[in-house]
């Protein structure tokens, strides 16, 4: 059997033992072998009901394990930063759960760092690795529906609220954070490029403090645009739909596909002639578990160079920001 890459997971979070755990433990080339949590308790639990050989009562005696080579961080996302630079400081090559900053200027600060000390980065946007998304980037470059004039981007639900960490006051709060940071990083992945500008609007929970939706209009050149919508308080929605100028993709459940049986996406041309593309569906962190792994394993660069991608969409989520503070288009910074 080929050699494992040996990982660390900082924190028990929901999306760990839902998404993360059950497809680590189908890895060809990945497992786990210490888990930490800041409650010793449940770091024990976890790890019994998962297999994990060694839980610790801190992050940081994670990060001190010899054995350790990579780390998964699905913490908060105001901590994102500080326990993937420290984790960086500990020669560990670290998966960090989206958003991978807060900020363009906290990715930039985070991303520089990694690469000093020599480690991989990767921010978690684990949809990139399925088949279908890139099928969909091949249809758009093929020209099959000319050149896109329109992106139209949307993830949302409706949020559980009660303790949950999303929600928690401060710039890593929000539905922007949350899922709109997806539809920013497919709007820049199909477009091939940097947008130029954003406006935005957004409703607030006055209670919380915190974005519950936001909707905003990405500008690209050529006087192309993305429409994005993102929301906490929505029926469940992950579709995309690129308008060209000889045609129109359109594909639901994008971002969190079913993990069996088919998925697909259609195309409709002239004449309402209608295409339908259709794949085996896939689990998606076992795909993006087994490419980082590979990566380290093998000295290849990961999909998602943070330095542009993690950079990018952070500048773009600066923009929006803004936006929503001036009711103004904002410039996005250039990468």
């Amino acid at each position: 059997m080929s050699r494992r890459l040996k990982w660390g997971v900082l924190g028990t979070a929901s999306i760990t033992r839902r998404r993360f755990m059950p497809a680590m433990l189908k890895s060809r080339n990945a497992e786990v072998v210490a888990l930490g949590s800041r409650d010793i308790d449940r770091a024990r639990a976890f790890a019994g009901e998962f297999g994990i050989p060694r839980a610790y009562g801190s992050y940081e005696d994670v990060l001190k394990d010899p054995e350790v080579e990579a780390v998964y961080i699905p913490l908060p996302n105001h901590m994102h930063a500080e326990w993937t630079m420290r984790a960086a400081d500990a020669g560990k090559h670290v998966l960090c759960e989206k958003p991978m900053a807060v900020d363009g200027q906290e990715a930039f600060q985070v991303a520089s760092h990694c690469r000093e000390r020599g480690v991989t980065l990767m921010e978690g946007f684990m949809y990139r690795l399925n088949p279908r998304t890139q099928k969909v980037k091949e249809v758009v470059v093929s020209g099959m529906i000319g050149e896109i004039r329109t992106a139209i981007v949307q993830f949302g639900f409706t949020i559980n609220r009660e303790g949950n960490t999303r929600l928690i006051p401060g710039k890593g709060a929000g539905s922007l954070m949350d899922v709109g940071c997806y539809c920013i990083n497919f709007s820049r992945y199909i477009f091939g490029e940097e947008p130029a500008w954003a406006l935005a609007s957004r409703r607030v929970d006055p209670d919380i403090g915190c974005d519950m939706s936001t909707s905003a209009i990405l500008g690209f050149s050529g006087d192309r645009t993305a429409l994005i919508s993102c929301s906490f308080e929505t029926y469940f929605r992950s579709e995309i739909e690129i308008v060209g100028t000889q045609g129109i993709l359109r594909a639901a459940r994008f971002f969190t596909p079913p993990e069996q049986g088919k998925i697909g996406f259609t195309v409709t041309t002239d004449n309402d002639q209608v295409h339908e593309f259709e794949f085996d569906a896939v689990n998606q962190f076992l795909l993006e578990i087994e490419h980082f792994s590979e990566c380290v394993l093998e000295g290849k660069p990961v999909i998602l160079d943070p330095l542009v991608d993690a950079v990018g969409n952070g500048r773009v989520i600066d923009a929006v920001r803004k936006s929503w503070d001036t009711s103004c288009r904002a410039d996005v910074a250039p990468v």
